[in-house]
């Protein structure tokens, strides 16, 4: 019995283990993956902003009515880069709660575990005095039947001279 409770105490250990794991892996790669857009986002804007300049310096040169035409498609392409970058940062915000929540469920899980854990300790021990007491009455009972055996014997004797000497008074 006790090896069982130790092999169940040890399967559930592992089981959580190995869930934690796989939680943490997930987590490794929704921050990886976010990482690699956040990047890419940025790269993106910064090209688009290099090119941009660019093509300002070689309008200048041409006509003023031509520049300003492209500081407007300037203004448009910083504000719509402004615009996903702000969407990036409320869907990085979004994945960084759904991480906090993943979180907060391993950390959650390892709670119940552990209380799982105390709570096994605590009935294996109380198991453990339970045969102690068992045990302890077991040997308690043996002492009575022996005394009791004592006593049968004992009075099995008496009983046998009592006849012995009722015969005697009989016969007298």
């Amino acid at each position: 019995l006790t090896l069982v409770e130790g092999v169940s105490r040890e399967l559930e250990r592992v089981k959580a283990a190995v869930a934690a794991c796989q939680l943490g892996a997930q987590l490794h790669n929704a921050a990886a993956g976010r990482e690699a857009s956040l990047a890419a986002g940025r790269d993106e804007t910064l090209a688009s902003l290099e090119k941009v300049r660019e093509r300002l310096e070689e309008l200048g040169r041409t006509s003023r009515d031509r520049v300003e035409e492209l500081a407007r498609s300037v203004e448009d392409l910083a504000r719509s880069s402004r615009d996903r970058m702000e969407e990036l940062t409320r869907v990085l915000s979004r994945e960084n709660e759904g991480i906090v929540t993943r979180i907060l469920q391993v950390e959650e899980a390892f709670s119940d575990v552990r209380r799982s854990s105390e709570r096994q300790e605590l009935a294996h021990a109380a198991l453990q005095r339970l045969q102690q007491e068992f045990a302890l009455e077991l040997r308690r009972i043996e002492g009575l039947e022996r005394e009791v055996a004592a006593s049968n014997a004992s009075r099995t004797d008496f009983e046998a001279r009592l006849d012995v000497r009722l015969e005697a008074l009989r016969s007298e």
